[in-house]
């Protein structure tokens, strides 16, 4: 879908600054492919779009991401490893992820809570 010459300068060139707004990039259309096409395109697209980045910026809003600790007080430096198949993702790594703060915390704790309703 991305291999269209008319569209893609180069489309078998690894570019990911292709899709960057000129003169840093080519200004090429950003591929939207998971969600479908045409007719059959996806109805909740944008909800599940906006879903993620909310729950990534409060992830990253809420807590502090780092490496995880070894025995010996020393960061551990994970190995990049990704999967194969049908669809690729990060092989699982050891991290630490811990509040910002307690105020954070007391959010974390209380959203929980919601549940109970």
């Amino acid at each position: 879908m991305t291999l269209d010459e008319k569209v893609y300068k180069d489309p078998h060139t690894f570019n990911p600054s292709r899709y960057r707004p000129q003169p840093e990039g080519n200004n090429e259309p950003f591929p939207n492919g998971p969600f479908g096409f045409g007719r059959r395109i996806c109805p909740g697209r944008h909800l599940a779009d906006a879903s993620v980045w909310i729950a990534i910026a409060s992830i990253l809003a809420c807590f502090d991401i780092s490496k995880a600790v070894g025995e010996d007080g020393k960061e551990i430096t994970p190995e990049v490893n990704i999967t194969s198949g049908i669809t690729s993702q990060p092989a699982p790594f050891r991290c630490r992820i811990r509040p910002r703060s307690a105020r954070e915390k007391s959010l974390i704790i209380e959203a929980d809570t919601w549940d109970n309703y």
